[in-house]
């Protein structure tokens, strides 16, 4: 899947979920309801994972979790070796 494609899949999902709910939910309410809009989108995806960070070589337990990871299927044609997507610094919400 293009990442484009992806990307609109994704906030199509989200912004279903809000037209649905409207504001003023607990966030806990709008990630079930993401969950089940990606679950009918056919992504495939997965909840509360932990992040881990890396220090001075050494990696460490930080308490930080993603909400979501959406289609997590990694390829690189130019060089198999090199994942195509690399994380620099996510952000804390994507809603």
């Amino acid at each position: 899947m293009f990442h484009e494609e992806l990307t609109r899949k994704i906030i199509g999902a989200a912004i279903e979920v809000h037209k649905q709910l409207g504001p003023g939910l607990l966030e806990s309410v709008y990630q079930a309801c993401l969950a089940r809009e990606l679950d009918l989108t056919g992504l495939h995806f997965e909840q509360q994972k932990d992040l881990p960070v890396e220090y001075k070589g050494v990696r460490l337990e930080s308490g930080l979790r993603l909400d979501f990871i959406v289609e997590t299927r990694l390829s690189s044609k130019s060089n198999p070796s090199t994942p195509s997507i690399q994380f620099t610094k996510p952000n804390c919400s994507l809603i």
